[in-house]
């Protein structure tokens, strides 16, 4: 039989247990775990855990958590005791709504629903499925979608044109590129190697040329309606409209006729190879010279070629007669003008025993 136990706890303990526990908790705990664990619960934790588990949960939870789970699922609301038994081997129900905002790493391989008639706005973020939509259909649809698809175009571009143009609507404005200058007739003889990547920015205007016969001033004959002269070049001109002496204060429509190379006597009876170039009325001016507009199209004249004009005036116009049909009497270095004839009305016999010297200014540029 052991001692019965002291009034006061020992320094340390004894070489065996004894039957019956002390009331107050030795400083130093034994080695050995007691055979049987204590009605009430312990201030501090053994150092060791004990063969079995007591009847009743510790106070308070460790701080650590088991070293292993349990082998059955928790209950939905844990209880605020444990069970004396485990719960039966039944799987975990699934929750109602997913555990996480992010898909999962691996798709479905079933499509969640079918696609829909109208598309999103944007495309979904999530990997696509393994089922393909529906196949087109043979026929095309009678409006267009509201957005582009992004499939390459059916077919590469023809390389001819179409029959007729595009529905397409053109520029709302034109270009604001300036076209090239007009070509020249004589080209270079040493060209460029390789052409300019935009034309001139601003080509310029050509030079108008006013030619003013000597006669201007002195013409004093008024007895005819019409008079007819050459025009010879000796640049590619350009001729644009005329000036004439006319009758002071006497409105009067003006014709003026041209033709290509020199005339005869009788083209003046007839209109036939002439071409009308300026249709107009004279005012009631005052001065004698008076602007005629520019011609309704523009006379062309090569270097070395000729050209005729025949200008006719209802209420008469002034010329000076002579003699030397076909003669030069006024020139610059671009043009010559020859004498011609004089005519009483408009297309008839030119006035016999005298020439005529057209009185007034031809304007031009040179090509």
């Amino acid at each position: 039989n052991t001692t019965p136990p002291t009034k006061f706890p020992t320094k340390g303990p004894t070489d065996f247990p004894t039957n019956q526990p002390t009331n107050v908790p030795t400083n130093v705990p034994t080695n050995v775990p007691t055979k049987q664990p204590t009605s009430d619960p312990t201030t501090q934790p053994t150092s060791n855990p004990t063969d079995s588990p007591t009847k009743r949960p510790s106070i308070s939870p460790t701080n650590a958590p088991s070293a292993f789970p349990t082998s059955s699922p928790t209950t939905r609301n844990p209880t605020s005791a444990p069970t004396n038994f485990p719960t039966a081997n039944l799987p975990t129900p699934t929750t109602e709504s997913p555990t996480t905002s992010a898909p999962t790493n691996s798709q479905t391989n079933i499509s969640t629903r079918p696609p829909t008639n109208m598309p999103t706005q944007s495309p979904s973020r999530q990997r696509p499925t393994d089922i393909s939509t529906p196949p087109p259909t043979s026929n095309p649809t009678k409006a267009p979608a509201d957005q582009p698809t992004t499939l390459p175009p059916s077919k590469s571009p023809t390389t001819q044109p179409t029959g007729v143009p595009t529905s397409e609507m053109t520029t709302s404005q034109p270009t604001n590129l300036v076209t090239s200058k007009m070509p020249t007739s004589q080209p270079t003889k040493l060209p460029t190697n390789f052409p300019t990547n935009r034309p001139t920015s601003n080509p310029t205007e050509p030079t108008m040329i006013k030619l003013s016969t000597p006669n201007r001033k002195g013409a004093k004959e008024k007895n005819a309606k019409g008079v007819a002269f050459t025009v010879e070049a000796k640049k590619d001109v350009i001729m644009t409209g005329m000036d004439i002496v006319a009758k002071t204060n006497a409105v009067s429509k003006v014709l003026i006729y041209t033709r290509v190379g020199e005339y005869e006597g009788s083209a003046l009876t007839s209109n036939k190879g002439w071409t009308l170039a300026y249709r107009g009325t004279i005012p009631n001016q005052d001065s004698q010279l008076y602007s005629l507009g520019d011609f309704i199209d523009e006379v062309k004249i090569a270097a070395g070629q000729s050209q005729s004009f025949y200008v006719f005036s209802r209420k008469r116009m002034l010329y000076t007669a002579s003699q030397s049909e076909g003669l030069v009497y006024s020139e610059d270095d671009s043009v010559a003008i020859r004498e011609g004839e004089a005519t009483r009305g408009l297309f008839r016999k030119p006035l016999k025993g005298t020439t005529s010297r057209f009185a007034g200014v031809v304007r031009y540029h040179v090509q």
